[in-house]
């Protein structure tokens, strides 16, 4: 998009909207395996969108409730490669009635539970641009949506993603802290190692006999 059609695209982000929508996705129970809520809430809102929508079988590896859901939107312009947006469906425990309250136009949860705005503030951010980008009319090509589950817990969905369903080979996830504006193009990674040791404990204080 050239930048006077950007300009047109951000004048039709409704900040009211945006808000209410964060504040109704973040309400939604779904936690790592869990993720049936938020998926029916989407199965809902993107078609409304104009995407067709694909679910993979992740959930099986781990005994989750719903695969990666990709969605995808054809655009208006087909000469524009796709474009690919990702983030995840679930939150860290625990959500359940959760109570979103606003202090000083900032968004908290009442202290009871999370806020869960890792990662529904991507997920409200990405519906309210795509709605931005449809009422400005602005020409665009196609847009899909990767948007993985059990995720908190190392990226479990995307491991069984069956990558044969994205078509986009270029895109962004919104799943970090930072200055706006700024973008991560590579970072480290977790690997986790499960070894059964033999011998004696031993510690200082808690198991001194084992030193000897």
């Amino acid at each position: 998009m050239k930048t006077n059609q950007v300009s047109s695209a951000v004048d039709h982000v409704n900040a009211e909207r945006l808000q209410e929508l964060f504040l109704e996705l973040a309400k939604i129970n779904a936690p790592s395996g869990k993720e049936s809520h938020v998926a029916d809430y989407l199965k809902k809102v993107l078609p409304e969108l104009g995407f067709t929508l694909e679910f993979d079988e992740a959930h099986k590896n781990f005994n989750g409730e719903v695969g990666n859901l990709i969605a995808w939107h054809e655009g208006t312009d087909p000469k524009v490669p796709p474009l690919f947006f990702s983030t995840h469906m679930d939150t860290v425990l625990p959500t359940e009635g959760l109570k979103p309250v606003i202090k000083d136009g900032v968004i908290y949860s009442d202290g009871t539970t999370i806020l869960g705005a890792d990662d529904r503030a991507a997920l409200a951010a990405y519906l309210e641009a795509i709605r931005a980008i449809i009422e400005s009319r602005v020409p665009h090509g196609p847009i899909e949506l990767i948007l993985t589950v059990n995720e908190q817990p190392g990226l479990v969905g995307a491991t069984y993603m069956d990558y044969s369903k994205a078509k986009s080979k270029t895109g962004y996830i919104f799943d970090s802290s930072g200055d706006v504006g700024q973008i991560i193009l590579k970072g480290p990674y977790s690997s986790r190692i499960w070894m059964e040791v033999q011998g004696n404990a031993a510690h200082i204080a808690l198991n001194a006999e084992g030193r000897k």
